[in-house]
């Protein structure tokens, strides 16, 4: 089964653990780096979660390599990004910027409270991409290569270089246009503990053989996304991954726009998978959102 969003995702499997970075005026001291084992590697994961509060100070999110080497505080020299805020659908709401090094997948995250226009940031020197995530990780947007250009195709993250000491301006966070899967998700983000999953059967189609259909999420929530999940002609199940805690009614549609759905509203919660069976084909239902 093939399976897109009106969003888009990426995820990464790492082994990861999360430090927070004080960037201080100071230089400091040229420190080795050192091997930590698995178990000192845990300690140092479960006493940095339950130490540290979530802040609106920028942290530093640091992807290990598989040898659980760190990286030497004395190499995050600051430089600065700025650039506007832009918001999904034009509705403000809060926001974590992610800004990410292209070779070490190390991290900077900075929360940008609602309808902020411009934001700024420090970072180490280094190759980024920058993106967005509205809160709940339901919508996404970027610096891309489009912009806000209208029609434009080029969905790819526009990668941006920063010197010590150096400040880099234009990096506007305004590109949501694009679907879920052209924007990552953070470093050590994992989607199964944050979203969850509707699935069911489908059957009493009415119209012949079962074709491929559409099968859309439609959130009951504001600012009221909506995601999909495609099936293969004959499959009598679906699944729809990766969606944010909400109310959603579920409808699918083959390409003559037939639809059918399941009788109720369902709940989806985090971490878990919720049962709806598509079996009514004569009720009314939204007009399919893909065309």
């Amino acid at each position: 089964m093939t399976t897109h969003h009106n969003r888009w995702m990426m995820v990464r499997v790492f082994s990861t653990i999360l430090l927070f970075v004080i960037f201080s005026a100071c230089n400091p001291p040229s420190v080795a780096t050192p091997t930590l084992s698995a178990d000192v590697v845990a300690t140092v994961v479960a006493g940095t979660m339950q130490a540290l509060p979530p802040s609106a100070t920028p942290t530093v999110i640091l992807t290990l390599a598989a040898t659980h080497t760190l990286v030497s505080t004395a190499t995050l020299t600051a430089a600065q990004v700025s650039g506007k805020v832009c918001y999904p659908g034009g509705i403000a709401t809060d926001l974590k910027a992610y800004f990410q090094n292209t070779v070490t997948n190390l991290a900077v995250e900075l929360s940008i409270a609602a309808g902020s226009a411009q934001y700024s940031v420090d970072v180490p020197p280094g190759s980024y991409i920058a993106y967005a995530w509205v809160t709940d990780f339901s919508n996404s947007g970027s610096y891309s290569a489009c912009g806000q250009t209208p029609g434009c195709g080029d969905a790819t993250p526009k990668s941006f270089t920063v010197a010590p000491g150096q400040k880099v301006t234009g990096i506007d966070l305004c590109d949501w246009s694009h679907g879920q899967f052209d924007v990552p998700y953070p470093p050590g983000f994992q989607p199964m503990a944050r979203l969850g999953v509707v699935a069911g059967s489908i059957s009493g189609y009415p119209y012949g053989s079962l074709p491929q259909l559409a099968v859309v999420a439609f959130s009951q929530d504001p600012p009221y996304y909506w995601y999909w999940a495609g099936t293969a002609a004959g499959q009598v199940y679906y699944t729809v991954p990766d969606l944010p805690p909400g109310d959603y009614q579920i409808v699918a549609y083959d390409d003559a726009d037939h639809a059918g759905g399941s009788p109720a509203i369902v709940t989806v919660i985090a971490g878990q998978t919720t049962t709806a069976d598509i079996s009514d084909w004569a009720s009314g239902w939204p007009a399919n959102p893909l065309k």
